[in-house]
C-alpha cells in the first residue's frame, strides 16, 4: 500500500511560503486553492464547452500520441498538429479533432481501445494573447510567488482522456499542479538517486536526462483504484515485471515516498527534484505553474 501526500486544505500563500522556506519540504495534496476560479465550473463535462470556446475550436496544438500505458520514452511516441476541438473529417488531422478523437470519444465506429492516448501536455496556451480568456478563467495564484526567487517560470495547460501518461521524471523548478475537470493520480518519490533495491527506478533514460527508465505507469505493476488495468506491459516479459515490482515496491518503502489522488479542485504541490509520474483516471482538464 502506498502511502498518500499529507492533505491541509485551503493553505494560503503565506503558509505555503513559510512551508517552502522549511529544510526538505514534501509533496502536499492542497484542496480548496481554486473555488474562484471560473474554470472550475466553466471547464467540465460533457464536452467541455467554455473551454473549447476559450483555447478556439480550430486552434491548432500540439498533441502527444503514443500507445496506451507508455509515455514519451516509447519509440513510438511521436507530436502531432491539430484543431482542438470538434471533429470535422475523418480524412483529416487538422479542424477540430483533439478533444472529439481522443478524449470524447466521438468519431463514429472508432475503437478508443484501438487508438493511441492523445494528450494535450503543457500547452503553452493559459498566458497566450491569442486566447485571453484562459486566463481570466483560470487566473495565476498567489501561491505561485512563494519559492526563494518569487518568480513564475511557466504555466501550462494539460487535457487528456483516460490513461494519459506522464513518466517518472524530475524538474528544477517547484510545481503546483490542479486539477480542473476530471480526476488524475501523482506518484511521487524523494529526490536524489537512492541505492539498494529501488535503484532501478531512479536510473535515468538516455533520452532524457530527467526521466527514470521505467516505461510504465505505477499502477499497472503495483495495481490502484482506476490505474491497474496492466496497459503498457505488452512486450515486457515477466522476469523484467518482477523486476520492476520490487524495484517499485522498495521505491515506495523510502521516507516521503507518497501517492496523490485528485479530484476536480485539488492541488498537488511537487517540490523541487521531487520524482513524480502521472496518470489521468478519466477524461481531464489540468493547469500546472513551476516557480523558483
Amino acid at each position: 500500500m502506498i502511502a498518500p501526500a499529507r492533505t491541509i486544505p485551503n493553505l494560503s500563500a503565506a503558509a505555503l511560503r513559510t512551508y517552502l522556506s522549511a529544510p526538505a519540504p514534501r509533496p502536499l495534496v492542497l484542496p480548496g486553492l481554486v473555488g474562484h476560479w471560473s474554470a472550475s465550473a466553466e471547464w467540465q463535462r460533457p464536452d467541455f464547452g467554455a473551454l473549447r470556446r476559450q483555447v478556439g475550436e480550430h486552434t491548432a496544438v500540439e498533441v502527444e500520441l503514443a500507445p496506451r500505458g507508455r509515455g514519451y520514452l516509447d519509440d513510438r511516441w511521436a507530436r502531432h498538429t491539430m484543431g482542438f476541438g470538434a471533429y470535422a473529417q475523418l480524412s483529416q488531422l487538422t479542424p477540430g479533432l483533439f478533444l472529439d478523437a481522443f478524449v470524447l470519444h466521438k468519431i463514429p465506429s472508432a475503437d478508443p481501445a484501438a487508438l493511441p492516448v492523445g494528450y494535450l501536455a503543457q500547452a503553452d496556451l493559459l498566458d497566450s494573447p491569442s486566447a485571453p480568456q484562459l486566463a481570466a478563467a483560470a487566473p495565476p495564484l498567489e501561491h505561485y510567488a512563494t519559492g526563494p526567487r518569487g518568480d513564475v517560470y511557466r504555466r501550462n495547460l494539460w487535457v487528456g482522456p483516460a490513461g494519459s501518461f506522464t513518466p517518472f521524471h524530475r524538474d528544477p523548478n517547484i510545481g503546483l499542479y490542479t486539477q480542473v475537470a476530471g480526476a488524475k493520480v501523482f506518484h511521487l518519490l524523494p529526490p536524489g538517486a537512492h541505492a539498494g533495491p529501488s535503484a532501478p527506478v531512479f536510473e535515468t533514460s538516455k533520452k532524457r536526462g530527467n526521466t527514470s527508465r521505467l516505461p510504465v505507469a505505477v499502477g499497472a505493476l503495483l495495481g490502484g483504484e482506476g490505474e491497474g488495468d496492466g496497459a503498457g506491459l505488452e512486450g515486457m516479459d515477466e522476469a523484467e515485471r518482477t523486476r520492476w515490482r520490487s524495484a517499485l515496491a522498495a521505491a515506495f518503502e523510502l521516507d516521503g515516498a507518497c501517492e496523490a489522488r485528485l479530484s476536480p479542485g485539488d492541488s498537488v504541490l511537487i517540490p523541487e527534484g521531487w520524482w513524480h509520474s502521472a496518470v489521468g483516471l478519466d477524461a481531464g482538464v489540468g493547469v500546472n505553474a513551476w516557480f523558483r
